[in-house]
């Protein structure tokens, strides 16, 4: 499972209101999305400031968050990969809030 976050995310808001940031985000989103759907990833779920996706194999996983790094702003998006055992039958998959370096890969 790959989570990706925002970094910073309410300090922007505050810092740039509303209205940019909702364009920054909305911006970010549409490069990690093209970049889930080279590598085969699917979004389960839009987090607000980051998106949680699953995909077939941990190469393409980890692969698709390189690229996220690399066409995103890098410092904006923090990627964060983990083997998708994370799942628990009847519940959401979850993602614990990204800990790591703007522009870096957890």
């Amino acid at each position: 499972m790959m989570c990706t976050d925002l970094v910073g995310s309410t300090s922007l808001m505050d810092k740039h209101g509303d209205r940019l940031w909702d364009e920054h985000r909305r911006a970010l989103f549409a490069v990690l999305r093209e970049a889930l759907e080279a590598h085969g990833g699917t979004e389960v779920k839009n987090t607000g400031d980051g998106l949680m996706a699953v995909f077939g194999s941990v190469i393409d996983m980890v692969e698709c968050a390189a690229a996220m790094q690399l066409t995103a702003a890098p410092t904006a998006a923090c990627c964060g990969c983990s083997p998708c055992d994370q799942f628990e039958p009847g519940r959401p998959p979850f993602c614990n809030d990204a800990v790591g370096t703007p522009g870096g890969l957890m």
